[in-house]
């Protein structure tokens, strides 16, 4: 997903010169071409599409592994929405989400500044505050993408059940650390004073970091900063959880962002006090008489875990390097198993004889004779296995198989070299559509946010 058409056109033409069958999709094009873009990637014709948001809207194809932003979404609404065409088929798909902090203030730029739009400015305040909520959840680097995710709308879902199944874990939930909640009223408040004080000189969010966390360069030490009863008052926090903890400031109000044109293409965001600053620090007064005080929490990282024991990490990263190679052989044979399908279905869809569901089946199950193929895959009969030289798909298997088998030998030998132990090789891949109802489908998605660095000319 894309908010550029140049973007767009530029990421399809480098896919393409890679090896990958992308195509463009976006409104400039004729309807008669959209549609055949659109059934081209249907039917399985094209591996991606480079898009504008515009591209997801009623799209339901199942077996979509992978939705990727290269850009931030425009609201947390439409971030579920657009992530949520992935793994529709109940299968492990993936999530990337890229942003930046100078794309992040662009986009608030053109909501705010747009002549063009007729938006009243409460509606305009509106986007504004989708974006920084987008943009909260890009940089909170410690709560779990569903847990933010669900919450957002209203319900409740626990951690736990994300890092129940390890191969769906999402970013957050991957990292092994310690975590704790911080009262950080006393340190906003000081943040509060520290942008008042230097409303005149125009401080961007990163001259304010560097003056909380100590940061003794000549710019600051040419301005008397360094002097400034703020200066190094924050040492103990990352230059994340600044910014965190200022973008939940802006979010509530006690501060807010003023925009400055610089040439040729870049904006500057100043900050300054917002609406809702000075109830920030009347309510914290010792002079003032408010019962009701307000209270800002920040959850951050304290600690990387170290296990007691070494082995338990070496253990699980051996684990997860054979599950990882597993997974590759069944992908690979999965996608063979349907170009073999097109070349003996020819111009005819296989789909109509063969289900995407029994494709997985047969790279579940791996069977290697024709007896098991029949008996263990309901859908393929001996008429049907004859008439198609279904014995073209047991070639594919086999050889997939073999290769499954032989990982699964070598680890079997380095675990236990004296157990001579039978090993069923045949339920080594779960289908998560039928062994786990109470889960919900968008569990199988991974998702991962990256910071991107911005770049230029059209290297990606």
């Amino acid at each position: 997903f894309f908010h550029k058409n140049k973007l767009k056109s530029l990421l399809a033409q480098y896919l393409l010169a890679h090896n990958i069958h992308a195509l463009s999709y976006h409104a400039g094009l004729n309807d008669s071409l959209r549609q055949t873009i659109h059934m081209r990637w249907i039917n399985d014709e094209c591996q991606v599409i480079c898009a504008t948001v515009a591209f997801g809207m009623g799209i339901d194809k199942n077996n979509v592994r992978f939705v990727i932003h290269f850009s931030m979404p425009q609201s947390i609404e439409g971030y579920y929405q657009e992530s949520g065409r992935a793994g529709r088929d109940g299968e492990i798909a993936n999530c990337h989400l890229f942003y930046c902090y100078e794309d992040f203030l662009k986009m608030k730029r053109l909501i705010l500044y747009d002549d063009e739009s007729k938006s009243s400015m409460q509606t305009k305040q509106i986007r504004i505050n989708n974006i920084n909520r987008v943009y909260d959840y890009c940089i909170n680097n410690v709560i779990c993408r569903r847990t933010q995710l669900l919450e957002y709308f209203g319900e409740l879902f626990p951690s736990s059940e994300c890092k129940r199944i390890m191969s769906t874990e999402c970013d957050n939930c991957r990292q092994v650390y310690k975590t704790s909640s911080i009262d950080c009223t006393r340190i906003s408040i000081e943040i509060l004073k520290l942008v008042s004080d230097l409303n005149q000189t125009n401080s961007t969010l990163s001259y304010i970091i560097d003056i909380l966390r100590g940061i003794n360069n000549k710019t600051i030490r040419d301005a008397g900063h360094h002097r400034l009863r703020a200066f190094n008052s924050c040492h103990q926090l990352t230059r994340l959880d600044l910014e965190r903890l200022i973008s939940r400031l802006i979010i509530d109000g006690y501060l807010k962002q003023e925009f400055i044109d610089q040439q040729p293409s870049s904006i500057i965001a100043y900050l300054r006090p917002g609406v809702n600053a000075i109830q920030l620090t009347s309510s914290n007064s010792q002079r003032s008489g408010n019962t009701t005080k307000i209270h800002i929490e920040l959850t951050i990282r304290i600690e990387q875990m170290n296990n007691n024991n070494n082995n338990n990490n070496t253990d699980e990263e051996k684990s997860n390097s054979i599950q990882k190679s597993i997974e590759q052989i069944n992908e690979q044979c999965f996608i063979e198993l349907k170009k073999e399908l097109k070349i003996i279905f020819g111009t005819s869809s296989y789909s109509n004889v063969i289900s995407e569901q029994t494709i997985k089946n047969l790279v579940k199950l791996m069977p290697r004779s024709k007896e098991k193929m029949i008996k263990n895959i309901h859908e393929i009969t001996e008429e049907l296995y004859k008439q198609h030289d279904f014995n073209r798909l047991l070639r594919i298997l086999q050889r997939f198989g073999s290769q499954r088998d032989e990982i699964k030998r070598k680890d079997s030998i380095q675990n236990s070299s004296d157990s001579e132990h039978e090993i069923d090789f045949s339920l080594d891949f779960t289908d998560r559509s039928t062994c786990d109802k109470k889960r919900p489908m968008a569990s199988v998605i991974t998702t991962t946010i990256t910071k991107r660095k911005r770049g230029h000319g059209s290297s990606f």
